[in-house]
């Protein structure tokens, strides 16, 4: 999205004011919105897969086969509680 700063003191012709718009869009648009995400991506998942190199991922999907759906269930219903409860906590701290 671009921002425009409007400047009314132009006059086309007498009697009509135009505004006459400025772009402030960053002189970086492509490095910001595209090179630095990809590249922070590229680093997390470089970083995990080093954390992880030792896992044993048949066994890890095996234990997740064969684990009760309750569990399951209660472990994503705890991390969607989590995240809830920071949200509320962030924005009654900014008050």
């Amino acid at each position: 999205m671009i921002a425009y700063d409007t400047d009314l003191s132009v006059a086309t012709s007498p009697g009509i004011m135009e505004p006459n718009l400025i772009s402030t869009k960053s002189s970086y648009p492509t490095l910001i919105r595209w090179i630095l995400p990809v590249v922070g991506a590229t680093l997390a998942i470089v970083v995990l897969f080093w954390l992880y190199q030792d896992l044993d991922l048949e066994r890890f999907l095996s234990a997740i086969a064969h684990a009760d759906l309750i569990w399951i269930i209660v472990l994503g219903g705890t991390i969607l509680l989590e995240q809830l409860t920071k949200g509320v906590e962030l924005k009654h701290c900014d008050k």
